[in-house]
């Protein structure tokens, strides 16, 4: 057939009945590759959208590879034209269909030129056909089009990702072994490197694969110390510490004394305290504060000492690090440090009470634990901590990491049974505590009301009025043993008049509870007010 009749079928396309013009394209279909140039050539001369969505589905329906290079430049050529959205997105699905292997190459750079495009139908379908070819390169984009603010582009993204790694993984179990995976690991960087990474984390030889990375130079080694960080595995300390013995980077020194520190409990041997010793005399901060979560945790009395030191420094990253390792680190053995504990935690709680930031906060709950640990079951010092822990409730009640350990302290060591009546604790100081009454979480709701009731002061009324906001919520069991108590030991009119309701419920445990509560306040007072007649 010659040019004139195929340009003949071309122009009646512009047909306005749909029948007519789906019969032209199965015409034209019908000639197959000899009519693509044509049709290639008719994208720049029609501008009606229904041409030119038929000019694309006569390509498609032709599927002949060499429809794909007209399709690709329809698509770059018309970006601004919003009238040919369907066409664009059309073409797009048409070159997948087409697309083989062997297009992989031309094709990458056109689709990283359109990923961006404005239509999401365009960039949904370039998503699929990056993910078509096992090319490594994708990951990085197709991670990028997985974030995308249309469903269809996310969805796309996801499912293409999700054939890449399964394909390029499969491929990589039955092909690659431990000593290959390794040189990939160190010859590739960014999305290849990571795809590597990611198959030797799922080995069962991934701690021994990353002990040999650690001894690779550069991004290798690097790796390396990243996958043991999160394998979080204690034979580890061996590893690092050998490494920390070597030139290392600073970015080095401080991933492998994060893993030295969070493997350390109390337990450091003589070439770990060695390292970390070194390392608190850097010149870089992140490793001196890696550095520090090391010492801290290392058991050592000198290298405690300077973690002690290290929560007073300038750094707020550095003083996060100290304060934890100590809390790791810390026991019995080191109760002589508790001294500078009160100073340290003194001005820790100053300094949140002038910035509420998460590191500050965190900073004081971990030497809160400190002090617990150091204190362990001994009576000793417990009046002294007690003190500590109600000061830093204060002001404190939607920082709950500070919440948590305040609480800890104070139940380690308040008796069970109760402080003597001249060791409670002062109406001021319990008002961290009385403010816990009214939070949302129940578990520390109650153990606050809990610890009123055993170090709690006689005729304190601060824990009436909360109490009363909630005094018909909660069950017999709570009543018996935290909202009666408190109430007595509060004793004022309106406790009175709330234990005398209580007394006047169904429930026998709760009238029983509160009618003996209202008994041992009568005979306790020198004269019976008419109220109890």
């Amino acid at each position: 057939m010659d040019r004139k009749r195929i340009a003949h079928l071309i122009s009646s396309l512009d047909h306005p009945d749909l029948i007519t013009r789906q019969e032209v394209e199965d015409e034209l279909a019908k000639l197959g590759p000899e009519a693509i140039s044509a049709i290639g050539a008719s994208f720049s001369l029609y501008q009606e959208p229904r041409v030119v969505v038929s000019l694309v589905t006569v390509l498609q329906k032709i599927g002949d590879p060499k429809g794909i290079l007209p399709l690709m430049r329809f698509i770059y050529d018309t970006r601004d034209r919003i009238a040919l959205s369907d066409a664009r997105g059309l073409a797009m699905r048409a070159i997948d269909s087409m697309a083989k292997p062997d297009h992989a190459d031309k094709l990458f750079q056109f689709l990283l030129d359109i990923i961006d495009d404005r239509d999401a139908f365009v960039r949904g379908y370039a998503a699929t056909t990056l993910g078509k070819f096992g090319d490594r390169r994708a990951v990085g984009f197709l991670k990028e089009l997985a974030g995308d603010e249309h469903e269809f582009v996310r969805e796309k993204a996801t499912e293409a990702l999700q054939g890449l790694e399964k394909a390029s993984s499969d491929a990589l179990k039955q092909d690659v072994s431990d000593e290959d995976l390794i040189d990939l690991i160190v010859a590739n960087k960014g999305a290849e490197q990571e795809f590597y990474v990611q198959e030797l984390r799922e080995r069962d030889t991934a701690f021994e694969l990353a002990a040999v990375l650690t001894r690779k130079p550069a991004r290798g080694r690097l790796r390396g110390l990243q996958v043991l960080y999160e394998l979080a595995d204690p034979r580890a300390r061996g590893v690092v510490t050998t490494l920390l013995q070597s030139k290392t980077t600073e970015a080095e020194r401080a991933l492998a004394l994060r893993i030295l520190g969070h493997a350390l409990n109390g337990d450091a041997n003589e070439d770990e305290i060695d390292v970390i010793g070194a390392s608190l005399m850097d010149s870089d901060e992140y490793v001196v504060a890696a550095g520090m979560l090391a010492a801290g945790g290392s058991g050592d009395i000198t290298l405690m000492e300077k973690a002690l030191k290290g929560v007073a420094h300038r750094s707020p990253e550095v003083r996060l690090a100290a304060a934890k390792g100590l809390a790791s680190g810390a026991n019995t053995s080191a109760r002589a440090i508790f001294p500078k504990l009160e100073d340290l935690v003194k001005q820790a709680q100053q300094r949140r009470l002038r910035d509420e930031s998460d590191v500050n906060v965190r900073t004081e709950a971990y030497l809160l634990r400190t002090i617990s640990k150091t204190l362990g079951d001994s009576s000793l010092g417990a009046a002294k901590a007690q003190q500590i822990a109600l000061r830093a409730l204060l002001d404190a009640r939607d920082k709950r990491p500070l919440v948590i350990t305040a609480l800890e302290l104070l139940n380690q060591t308040t008796p069970e049974d109760g402080l003597r009546e001249d060791d409670r604790w002062h109406r001021q100081m319990i008002l961290g505590l009385v403010d816990l009454i009214e939070i949302e979480e129940t578990d520390l709701r109650n153990r606050a009301m809990d610890l009123l009731v055993r170090g709690g002061p006689k005729r304190a009324t601060e824990w009436v009025e909360p109490i009363s906001k909630q005094i018909y919520e909660v069950d017999a069991e709570h009543m018996e043993a935290r909202v009666i108590p408190l109430l007595e030991r509060a004793g004022n009119g309106k406790a009175k008049q709330l234990l005398k309701e209580l007394s006047e419920t169904g429930d026998d445990i709760i009238s029983i509870a509160a009618a003996a509560a209202l008994r041992r306040l009568r005979d306790d007072q020198e004269f019976i007010d008419a109220e109890f007649e």
